[in-house]
């Protein structure tokens, strides 16, 4: 599969932490856009990210992840970042938009674990 990027997951907990997941090889596209209201310009960009069986190892379905491993949910928050992100978290998700460039919440998440093995991925969509 081909990989573009590194990202790093933030996974919330229910006592409302968030558990860091760091995957090293994923396929990042980003979507810059801007919608133009009419009280000004407001960002519209949106991110697709594949993640490959390579990196599933540790992958939990929504359903069942408890704090072990790493989910993409889209029913608590969930953000991905592009890149290596060492930031904590502990005092709220908004010291992660301050510090970091593409921070975005998951909004749309596919389980592909179908098929061959090699060919199984997870795309997770954010805005």
């Amino acid at each position: 599969m081909i990989t573009n990027a590194s990202c790093t997951l933030y996974n919330a907990l229910e006592d409302g932490s968030f558990k860091r997941t760091f995957l090293p090889a994923v396929f990042w596209r980003d979507v810059k856009a801007e919608e133009i209201k009419k009280y000004g310009a407001e960002n519209a960009s949106s991110v697709s990210v594949m993640i490959f069986s390579d990196q599933l190892h540790d992958y939990v379905s929504p359903a069942d992840f408890s704090g072990e491993g790493w989910t993409a949910d889209t029913r608590s928050d969930t953000y991905i970042v592009n890149g290596e992100c060492n930031i904590d978290v502990s005092d709220g998700i908004s010291v992660l938009y301050e510090n970091c460039r593409d921070v975005y919440k998951v909004s749309s998440a596919v389980e592909n674990l179908y098929g061959s093995p090699e060919l199984w991925h997870i795309r997770i969509e954010g805005k």
